[in-house]
């Protein structure tokens, strides 16, 4: 997949709101890069909106898993 951003092989900054950086992170993935930056990319500065990210209202959320689901988790 080729990125629509322009990701530069070394350590600096990623805006992880631009529209453009899952198909960045792909590129940097497909080439086992250890960092990458989007400083020189046109769109840095570009952010998508977050309205559909699901949002927790509870400060200290608690999840239950049910004992026989719990049991085949720890059987692996």
């Amino acid at each position: 997949m080729k990125p629509n951003g322009k990701p530069l092989c070394r350590s600096g900054d990623r805006n992880a709101l631009c529209p453009y950086y899952e198909g960045c992170l792909d590129h940097a993935v497909e080439r086992h890069w250890r960092f990458w930056d989007c400083s020189i990319c046109p769109h840095r500065s570009k952010k998508k909106s977050l309205g559909h990210a699901p949002m927790v209202k509870d400060p200290n959320p608690e999840y239950h898993i049910v004992s026989e689901s719990f049991r085949q988790l720890v059987a692996f």
